[in-house]
């Protein structure tokens, strides 16, 4: 990104943890490139840095970077209900910046584009601290019991699952569905040891394309 990058460039989004991939930047990498185009007082390049997945990510070297979006011109940061919330329907997210940068978003803002259902929720959902830590821990535990699931059909390390992605592992009232994508080719070469694992495999899978678990 950093190479793409050039004199014609007015906005970077960083979606940290990605989606759809759960791969992390280090915070640290982000925050000296915004910290060097913020030093240039001549470029107004902003920033937009997508944390819908923040409350979900459980790795010591990445943090917030709402501190910075406080504290520098063009740099925003966003969040959203949809994911630990689990109020994607209603579509509602929010965005933390400096008087100046949110004077700037605020001008493209449209009217009206929150009902108040949504808000209600939200609001309730800010003041359940609870609720948010055991729905953390419960993604949490289930993206590590993917993991297993994963070395356990492919076995060997040479595979490594998205690990910051909750849409890899769903629990319902009764079983644990853990969504592993492999390699196609390598999947179609465990097939045979999959039934007896207790894993089913969806398919047919096309050489050159992922499987699912």
């Amino acid at each position: 990104m950093l190479a793409a990058v050039n004199e014609r460039t007015k906005l970077i989004i960083v979606c940290n943890p990605n989606n759809p991939t759960g791969t992390l930047t280090p915070t640290a990498t982000v925050a000296e490139w915004i910290d060097e185009v913020a030093a240039d007082e001549s470029d107004e390049t902003v920033f937009l840095i997508d944390e819908a997945y923040f409350e979900l990510v459980d790795d010591a070297n990445y943090e917030t970077l709402i501190p910075r979006a406080r504290n520098l011109n063009d740099v925003l940061v966003v969040r959203t209900f949809s994911k630990i919330y689990g109020m994607a329907g209603m579509r509602l997210g929010y965005g933390v910046g400096n008087a100046r940068t949110v004077q700037h978003v605020t001008e493209w803002i449209a009217n009206n584009n929150t009902n108040q259902l949504a808000m209600a929720a939200a609001s309730a959902s800010l003041d359940d601290d609870a609720s948010l830590g055991d729905l953390a821990v419960l993604v949490v535990g289930l993206r590590h019991h993917g993991r297993r699931v994963h070395r356990r059909v492919c076995g060997n390390g040479d595979l490594e699952l998205p690990s910051h992605d909750p849409a890899r592992a769903i629990l319902d009232g009764r079983h644990r569905l853990i969504e592993v994508w492999i390699d196609g080719p390598k999947l179609q070469n465990t097939l045979p040891n999959l039934r007896s694992q207790g894993l089913i495999a969806a398919g047919p899978i096309p050489a050159g394309h992922a499987g699912v678990v």
